[in-house]
């Protein structure tokens, strides 16, 4: 998936190949993208989705949405990634505080989906991680 994502030449490029591409890395779970708020800044969704019968807890739901950011972060030039809010389906525990801190944005629990809200501006921003020496030559 990491070379998927340095085929690229946009944030939203590479998240869209994680998108349609995730079913051949994993079985246990997909990853989409939804258009959320168009207010400012107007926000895209990003879901992770436990597939049935995987056994995903809590957990493992945020320890997925950490990894994600972590992403994110690569694909923005290591800075702080595009998150406005983080959301997560199960109910809230005792990981509030340091989600909190790890996300750095407002953290949400029993929304409808496990998510990260961001900035849609950063979809056309260029993928600072993109390697094109790596795309076959033809």
């Amino acid at each position: 998936m990491g070379l998927l994502a340095r085929l690229t030449d946009t944030v939203g490029e590479a998240l869209r190949a994680f998108e349609s591409n995730m079913p051949i890395y994993s079985n246990a779970f997909s990853i989409f993208l939804e258009n959320g708020s168009t207010s400012n800044p107007p926000t895209t969704l990003i879901h992770y989705q436990p597939l049935p019968g995987t056994g995903c807890g809590p957990q493992m739901a945020e320890l997925s949405l950490c990894r994600i950011r972590v992403v994110l972060s690569v694909l923005c030039s290591g800075g702080q990634p595009p998150l406005l809010r983080v959301s997560f389906a199960h109910r809230q525990d005792a990981s509030r505080q340091r989600a909190r801190r790890f996300f750095g944005v407002p953290v949400d629990y029993g929304s409808r989906s496990h998510m990260l809200h961001i900035d849609s501006r950063w979809l056309t921003a260029p993928n600072l991680s993109s390697e094109k020496s790596y795309a076959p030559v033809v």
